[in-house]
């Protein structure tokens, strides 16, 4: 009887995290959100401290693809209200491709 105290109660605090990290493999990071978090602001900086993205949730999945920028470390920032959860993403690899779009970061969310 106990034990279904304790697996309750640590499946609401598993539930209470808004942003589940997916996948950070490659130069995609991945992530799903909660119902609640949806609507979230998100925001995507340099090493430098630059902002060089700025994008509103409206899906509970989005992947963010960095294969056009440039290897170094990103900031991911997602906020809504008081809640904020921010995520290191580090590219790697330069990019291979000579001619890059004028976005090199790409969002697409619902995937």
């Amino acid at each position: 009887m106990l034990w279904v105290g304790f697996t309750a109660s640590a499946h609401e605090t598993k539930l209470k995290d808004p942003v589940r990290v997916v996948s950070s493999r490659m130069d995609v990071f991945y992530f799903k959100l909660d119902k609640k978090f949806v609507g979230a602001d998100l925001e995507i900086y340099s090493q430098d401290g630059v902002k060089i993205l700025s994008q509103k949730i409206v899906r509970r999945k989005v992947l963010v693809d960095f294969y056009y920028e440039n290897k170094g470390r990103y900031v991911i920032h997602l906020q809504k209200g008081e809640v904020v959860k921010e995520f290191d993403f580090i590219k790697a690899e330069a990019c291979p491709e000579v001619e890059k779009p004028a976005q090199l970061i790409t969002i697409k969310q619902g995937i």
